[in-house]
């Protein structure tokens, strides 16, 4: 979430209401659910009016100003649900690098094995997931 924000607000954003939003979404990990949503709420709070201002644009249609910092409201709005599951399951990690690291795995058995036919592949990605699996969750057989 918080690289699909970054995203959309940028790196060094210039209003302050894409800082303080960025401010917040670097948290994430370090944060409670509760917390992040008394801080995301006060956030939406603060700036509600801000995000509805509307411009007419060269074909005299109007279109929100701050388009990009309302895309960026309404990624996490629409994931906010999934986004401390990690919590509520203390065997799940806040990031995703362990998937990245899996990720690397099969990329270089699938260079060494470019050849494969598609049911085969299927095959060797299904056992390198289960021999991972048993390493770490710790039931080798």
């Amino acid at each position: 979430m918080k690289d699909v924000v970054r995203r959309y607000i940028t790196r060094n954003p210039k209003l302050q209401a894409g800082k303080d939003l960025k401010k917040i979404v670097s948290k994430l990990i370090h944060i409670e659910k509760k917390d992040f949503d008394r801080e995301y709420n006060l956030w939406l709070g603060k700036y509600k009016d801000f995000l509805k201002e509307r411009t007419y644009n060269e074909e005299g249609k109007w279109v929100y100003t701050h388009q990009r910092l309302r895309s960026a409201v309404n990624s996490i709005n629409r994931y906010r649900q999934y986004l401390f599951t990690y919590q509520s399951n203390r065997w799940l990690k806040p990031t995703n690098n362990s998937l990245e690291g899996t990720n690397a795995g099969l990329k270089g058995y699938f260079s060494v094995h470019s050849g494969l036919r598609p049911d085969r592949k299927l095959k060797l990605v299904h056992h390198y997931l289960k021999e991972r699996s048993k390493f770490e969750w710790g039931s080798q057989k």
